[in-house]
């Protein structure tokens, strides 16, 4: 379940990184803070490439889609 909870945090990191630049929104620094950590994580816990793959497949992601993604868990 580990990885899996990992591969959807990575999909999300991806959707929510492609659809700020779209809307021309940076993270600002405070949000870094938990943004770089969190990344990190995932990638040490995914791989490489299985972190790219995920990731990818989140930039993919439509905002109505990566919204209906994110509420799977609701």
């Amino acid at each position: 379940m580990a990885a899996e909870d990992d591969i959807r945090a990575t999909r999300l990191l991806g959707a929510g990184d492609r659809i700020r630049a779209e809307m021309h929104l940076p993270l600002a620094k405070e949000q870094l803070v938990e943004y770089t950590p969190a990344i990190i994580l995932v990638k040490e816990r995914l791989g490489e490439e299985a972190f790219q793959q995920a990731y990818a497949e989140g930039q993919a992601m439509e905002l109505a889609a990566a919204i209906a993604y994110c509420r799977e868990l609701e």
